[in-house]
């Protein structure tokens, strides 16, 4: 069950980074967000990584919990990246 949290916190983190870009909020929602907004969304998607560092390394101990942390941010990150490339390949290809 602590795979599946902390992978759920790095994708809402890594989700909720890559909404705070200009180009992200462009691609997926075909304008951008305030600018306000959009550091929010950097300010929530670090906080979101950081508990699930926090709950890693609280379950699992700190060595293993930060090893099992970057495990589940390459994962997340891979996901979110591919996900917005499927996307971005949708609205290209209409």
């Amino acid at each position: 069950m602590t795979h599946l949290l902390t992978l759920l916190g790095c994708l809402i983190g890594f989700a909720a980074i890559a909404m705070g870009m200009t180009r992200h909020q462009t691609q997926v929602l075909g304008r951008p967000l305030p600018r306000t907004t959009g550091k929010w969304l950097f300010v929530i998607g670090a906080a979101w990584l950081a508990a699930a560092w926090g709950l890693a390394c609280w379950c699992w101990g700190a060595g293993l919990g930060s090893v099992g942390f970057s495990a589940h941010t390459m994962l997340a990150a891979g996901l979110v990246h591919r996900g917005l490339s499927v996307g971005r390949w949708r609205v290209t290809k209409g």
